[in-house]
């Protein structure tokens, strides 16, 4: 093996709340300048990062995420995946060296404008409601990543949730857990262990198409 297929580099995945319900899977040797990169290009708002992790031949793992994920695969010649992030992360933990997904937020630089068109993209993204979900008031959403961090319903419509004695936006209270950027706040919370609600909406939705 040479010295290059052997370096530690990071594999991430990556939201924009422009893009919602899609993931972009790739490696980098640097993550926070590979995610300005990515802004460069014809895209309204910047990414942010649900999960980075340095590994062990970051192209293999890459090739293996693609395989793995290949039918959730947007296009042939995109690496965006109709997925839910969290269930990428859990593949990648399994090659994991080193979690590095803080160093993609810990760049002071980003702009007040790049800031506030990521806010305002994550607001359109974040229209749902609990009702639509059946999640009653008083309900507790635990975080994706540790179950010991929980927020609490604290109205269906619009959607709030009370999170460490402040009431905020779903989306907020992500952000506040994640100590980084949380696009789409449905991606981050589970009402019923091992299902975000995300996959709980879409499971409704589907169930509610086709008339079951």
């Amino acid at each position: 093996m040479s010295q290059e297929q052997s370096r530690p580099d990071v594999v991430y995945v990556l939201l924009n709340p422009a893009m919602p319900g899609y993931v972009k899977i790739g490696i980098t040797e640097d993550l926070a300048s590979r995610m300005k990169q990515l802004f460069t290009t014809p895209v309204p708002v910047p990414f942010s990062c649900f999960y980075a992790a340095r590994v062990e031949n970051a192209a293999r793992v890459e090739t293996q995420l693609l395989e793995i994920f290949g039918d959730k695969r947007s296009h042939p010649n995109r690496e965006f995946f109709e997925v839910e992030p969290h269930r990428v992360a859990a593949a990648i933990k399994l090659a994991e060296i080193e979690d590095v997904t803080a160093s993609a937020t810990s760049d002071d630089s980003a702009s007040k404008e790049d800031s506030e068109s990521f806010n305002r993209a994550v607001n359109r993204a974040d229209r749902f409601n609990f009702e639509m979900l059946n999640i009653p008031v008083g309900s507790e959403l635990y975080f994706y990543k540790d179950y010991d961090i929980t927020c609490t319903v604290v109205s269906r419509k619009p959607p709030r949730v009370e999170f460490r004695g402040v009431e905020m936006s779903l989306s907020k209270a992500s952000q506040e857990a994640n100590a980084s950027w949380a696009t789409d706040g449905l991606r981050y919370w589970e009402y019923e262990k091992g299902e975000t609600l995300q996959e709980r909406r879409t499971r409704m939705e589907n169930a509610e198409s086709n008339g079951t």
